[in-house]
């Protein structure tokens, strides 16, 4: 046993830096000669490889497709079968052991037999003694493509996959990843590029190269159900290495010898979900090493952090971040757990790993009961013509319309709580700034006026008009409300109202674009709400026809983009300069601007607020600008200057900047590396200034 001893004594004395190396180590042990195993133990070493049959082989036609890290893939014929099939063989050829290595793959996979689990038809060895295992034709498309070319909108990609389908796609994946759990399978290798959509919407999980078979008590076997041999399906010469693809796996599996379970798979499925909300991988770094350093250190960024402006769930975040959880203790216990949250977020109630509070469990029974109203209303109008009817009864049957009468009084209570619920619910939304539909919520504001209501619930039904009255440059009306309201002299929206009737004394004309942007600049630092009625005053006044002139317009973007970005002030001096030809340039450089539109949950969508401005080119230069995405909605953009720009993430500013409907841009020197400035070359033209 010297030699296996000596064998373990060298691997132990370095950290692997990728499964080929261990596979290489081991093949030089077993191909060296070493008399410590003879011919029939080295058979013994390939007992599935040994069980083949070269004699079956039967498929012609072959045209290869694709070559991985381990097998090659081609498209064959099965002339028995009288299809075609995708046929799988080994890169790596030369030992018993190499081919044992690739056959253990296939047989384990042949034992998982899931709807979402590629299956496996055949295994065999083919003329040439090399083996082969066969498995249906994939069709359709990887998921790691959808999601880039969904988050980019390529080819109507986000009508096509909403995150709603991505969501749904990705409950396939954990149902996958539950059903091998329960056969104590583990796979070990879940990332994008090993999730495909069929053409006919099937999501597969495939490439089960890495997996390995373990007990544990989520393993429930049913009576027939297949048994998995740990000791021919296990790789044993891998033992103890790194196994994994770097930013998918968890940190245990960048561990020589780490102790791996069904966690493992779980911070895998909380990586994917973090992909499908961010088209990122959760980890950061420039290389390898790195990668595993920051895996091993627990540094994920929130997928809100990660894109500010990609308008990423809070509750999808908290999910994928736990699921990510370093230790793997603070992990959904199954994959079966992740898949009920992600289940309980498209049902419309909050997860519990974003521990919501009262307000937004309240938010979200809003929500899922928005039809409330009608359904009360309509509820209402049958009780009548009920009791109608029973009334016109109760003088021929009496008992009959005492239980009548019962059923009525049963029913009005149900009805009164639901008329409860509601008023409650628009109350709610109307304190937070969540007007939805202002026409909606001014009907139903004066429905509710016009019953019989009285004290503080009528005060707030001013104070409610109030507001709708503001976002329609409607001061003399919303000063009346206020005032019927009760609200103080001295508070922030009446003081807005009487400078607003100082600028313009008719309700029927609307301010200039000067006075409007003045009105924009009412205090609002900590203050969601009233940055919410703006952004609803804004859209209304962009909703109504009208001829903008961009030079006077300009103040007006100027003060929404301080609103969002909450730099009030500043900007004040700036002018556009018109170009030759027409439209015109703007110079930002050096503003303390991040995002150039609102937040979508105004409801009017992803709007650039520059649109109006007729822009031809723009200089964002020293600015902290993190979505180049966002000058897409710049119809008439033709030059990007930005220079002295820090980009985070250059393969990603390189994807967004390609896409941009732009002739020319502008950067300095070091913010792209010479291979990422090649490749951007190739959409659009740059220019490479000194930088300053």
């Amino acid at each position: 046993m010297e030699g296996i001893s000596s064998l373990m004594n060298e691997f132990n004395q370095r950290e692997a830096e990728s499964l080929k190396d261990a596979g290489t180590l081991v093949s030089q042990f077993l191909d060296s000669g070493n008399d410590v195993l003879t011919e029939e133990e080295l058979a013994a070493t390939s007992p599935i490889l040994n069980s083949l049959d070269e004699s079956r082989y039967h498929f012609t036609n072959e045209n290869f497709m694709v070559a991985g890290g381990e097998k090659t893939i081609s498209k064959v014929y099965d002339s028995q079968a009288d299809r075609y099939v995708a046929i799988a063989r080994p890169r790596k050829r030369e030992t018993r052991s190499d081919m044992e290595q690739f056959l253990r793959e296939a047989r384990l996979t042949a034992k998982l037999q899931h709807p979402n689990i590629l299956p496996v038809y055949e295994i065999g060895l083919d003329g040439e003694g090399i083996p082969y295992f066969v498995m249906r034709l994939l069709t359709g498309e990887g998921l790691r493509q959808i999601v880039h070319r969904q988050k980019d909108n390529e080819d109507d990609y986000r009508e096509k996959y909403p995150m709603d389908r991505l969501l749904s796609i990705f409950l396939d994946v954990c149902d996958a990843v539950t059903y091998a759990h329960s056969r104590g399978v583990l796979h070990l290798d879940i990332k994008p590029s090993n999730v495909r959509v069929g053409r006919h919407g099937q999501t597969i999980l495939y490439d089960w190269g890495l997996a390995k078979v373990v007990g544990g008590d989520e393993t429930q076997l049913d009576d027939d159900a297949e048994e998995f041999d740990s000791d021919v399906l296990n790789d044993m010469t891998l033992s103890g290495m790194m196994k994994g693809t770097p930013g998918y796996m968890a940190p245990e599996q960048t561990v020589a010898k780490g102790f791996v379970s069904t966690r493992a798979d779980v911070y895998a499925l909380g990586a994917l979900l973090y992909f499908i909300l961010t088209g990122r991988v959760p980890v950061k770094g420039d290389t390898v090493q790195e990668i595993v350093r920051n895996t091993r250190e627990g540094r994920i960024l929130n997928p809100r952090v990660r894109l500010p402006a990609s308008k990423v769930s809070t509750s999808l975040a908290a999910v994928s971040l736990k699921a990510l959880s370093l230790d793997p203790s603070n992990r959904y216990g199954t994959a079966k757990e992740l898949a009920d949250e992600v289940t309980r977020y498209l049902r419309g109630y909050a997860t519990r790993a974003e521990r919501a509070g009262l307000f937004k469990q309240l938010q979200l029974y809003g929500r899922r009961h928005n039809k409330m109203l009608t359904v009360a209303l309509l509820f209402f109008i049958v009780l009548a013509a009920v009791v109608g009817f029973s009334l016109v009864k109760v003088s021929v049957q009496r008992r009959a319309a005492e239980t009548n009468f019962s059923l009525y009084r049963a029913e009005a209570e149900r009805s009164g709580k639901l008329y409860e619920d509601m008023k409650a619910f628009m109350l709610r939304s109307a304190s937070s700034g969540d007007f939805w539909d202002v026409g909606l919520m001014e009907e139903l504001v004066l429905a509710e006026m016009g019953k019989t209501v009285s004290g503080d619930y009528r005060k707030e039904l001013h104070w409610m008009l109030g507001v709708i009255a503001f976002i329609r440059e409607e001061y003399n009306t919303a000063e009346g409300h206020f005032e019927e309201s009760g609200t103080a002299l001295n508070s922030v929206f009446r003081k807005q109202a009487r400078l607003g009737i100082e600028l313009k004394a008719d309700d029927s004309v609307l301010l200039s674009d000067a006075q409007f942007a003045q009105m924009l600049e009412m205090p609002v630092t900590k203050a969601k709400f009233r940055k919410q009625i703006l952004y609803y005053a804004y859209y209304e006044r962009k909703n109504r026809p009208s001829t903008i002139n961009p030079e006077e317009h300009l103040p007006v973007a100027i003060a929404m983009l301080n609103l969002i970005n909450d730099t009030p002030g500043w900007g004040g001096k700036l002018k556009l300069k018109p170009l030759e030809g027409g439209g015109y340039h703007l110079n930002l450089s050096g503003a303390p601007y991040m995002m150039f539109s609102p937040p979508q949950y105004t409801g009017e969508g992803f709007v650039s607020i520059l649109r109006p401005l007729n822009l031809k080119t723009i200089d964002i230069s020293n600015t902290e600008v993190r979505d180049f995405s966002e000058f897409r909605r710049l119809r008439n953009l033709e030059t990007l200057i930005a220079r002295n720009v820090e980009i985070y993430d250059q393969k990603d500013a390189v994807y967004r900047l390609s896409n941009l409907d732009i002739r020319k841009l502008i950067i300095s020197e070091g913010m792209l590396s010479e291979k990422n400035l090649k490749k951007l070359r190739k959409a659009l033209d740059v220019d490479v200034v000194p930088a300053s």
